[in-house]
């Protein structure tokens, strides 16, 4: 079975674009790719994907995106102009593809995805995972109270629909006209674009870190760990604040990226975030949680910062 991929990056996050390729290549033998991904950087990062890309069995395109285009998009944080990237998929892939599966960078694929990509999408556009924690601004957004809203870190898409329906153009008009609307980028305009116009697709198609974490004291503390509902989850989102590249981080999948980023040529040798305050924070955070918060007004009265 041939299954079509799509996933774009920048420089910044090609290391952990790779780690997605080299675990979809190993849990997915049996079946061929072809894997777009939709590039913006420097020579010699795309050079590094590439030869990530040339140890797979992937048929592969590099597909290189101008930033001109998108320019004049919010960008804050860890929102980059290549966030919008996706929302150019329908006029930058083949024509002739009519069915696209699409997959953030920051996803360990951990078992067959045959299933998910013959998913029957009942005549909607795209199939999607209900996000978590519930999106709490269905007024300000234009949505339903009641309406559901979808994380959009994996996206199975009728292709031909999205181009019939110009979900990507009539998104990024939404983004450039309606700022203030919109909490989390594109996939706010996404959402509102796509309402009622897509499939539930089911949780372990995209298990996202607050599947099994909760905030404590403003990080992300990985303890409510099901470990069936863990071993059945095949597409594994590391999403939100907390990643496995950081070392306060406690994914209980951690040590799998990293056993994946060590065969890639950006292999995490140290931690940038460790320092004594975040190994003082990590010990804390795992063995008295309660005390974080007074460590951290001890600090605020002091003085100290990070």
């Amino acid at each position: 079975m041939k299954i079509d991929i799509v996933s774009g990056c920048d420089a910044h996050f090609a290391q952990h674009l790779a780690v997605m390729l080299l675990s979809l290549a190993d849990t997915n033998p049996q079946h061929s790719f072809s894997v777009f991904v939709l590039w913006s950087g420097s020579s010699s990062e795309k050079d590094k994907l590439r030869e990530v890309l040339a140890g797979t069995p992937f048929e592969f395109s590099l597909i290189e995106v101008s930033n001109a285009g998108l320019s004049d998009l919010v960008v804050t944080g860890d929102i980059t102009t290549m966030t919008y990237a996706r929302l150019l998929m329908g006029n930058l892939l083949p024509l002739e593809i009519d069915r696209i599966l699409y997959l953030d960078g920051d996803i360990l694929v951990r078992g067959d995805v045959c299933e998910l990509w013959t998913t029957d999408l009942q005549g909607r556009t795209i199939g999607a995972v209900v996000d978590l924690p519930r999106y709490p601004f269905n007024q300000t957004l234009g949505l339903r109270a009641d309406a559901l809203y979808f994380n959009a870190g994996v996206l199975l898409i009728d292709l031909r629909r999205w181009r019939e329906r110009k979900i990507g153009e009539r998104a990024l008009t939404l983004a450039r006209e309606h700022r203030d609307r919109l909490r989390w980028s594109d996939q706010c305009a996404l959402n509102f674009v796509l309402q009622d116009d897509w499939t539930v697709l089911d949780r372990s198609w995209n298990f996202q870190s607050f599947d099994i974490a909760h905030v404590v004291n403003g990080h992300m503390r990985f303890d409510r760990v099901d470990p069936n509902r863990l071993a059945s989850a095949r597409l594994i989102h590391f999403n939100g604040t907390s990643k496995p590249w950081h070392y306060l981080n406690d994914h209980p999948l951690k040590g799998e990226y990293l056993h994946y980023r060590a065969r890639t040529p950006w292999p995490l040798r140290r931690f940038r975030d460790r320092h004594p305050r975040n190994i003082a924070r990590k010990y804390l955070l795992r063995y008295a949680p309660a005390l974080l918060t007074a460590y951290g007004g001890l600090r605020k009265s002091v003085g100290w910062s990070d």
